[in-house]
């Protein structure tokens, strides 16, 4: 969504305050991922790690699919 609104910020309006918002909302997530990641990596957090590409990568194929 950041990039959504950082392309879209010639013809939205509110474009600042949104993308301000997706932002902390990028920063909150990563910053758990960081920190799941880092502290638990022995007991499991790999998982965490694979879940999400996994989930990238479903989305891409997604994204492709329409594309198409």
């Amino acid at each position: 969504m950041c990039r959504h609104w950082w392309e879209a910020r010639r013809s939205a309006e509110p474009w600042r305050l949104k993308l301000a918002i997706n932002g902390l909302g990028l920063l909150a997530t990563s910053t758990i991922l960081f920190v799941t990641v880092t502290t638990k990596f022995t007991e499991g957090g790999w998982v965490t790690i694979g879940v999400t590409l996994v989930f990238v990568a479903l989305c891409q194929v997604v994204r492709w699919h329409y594309d198409g």
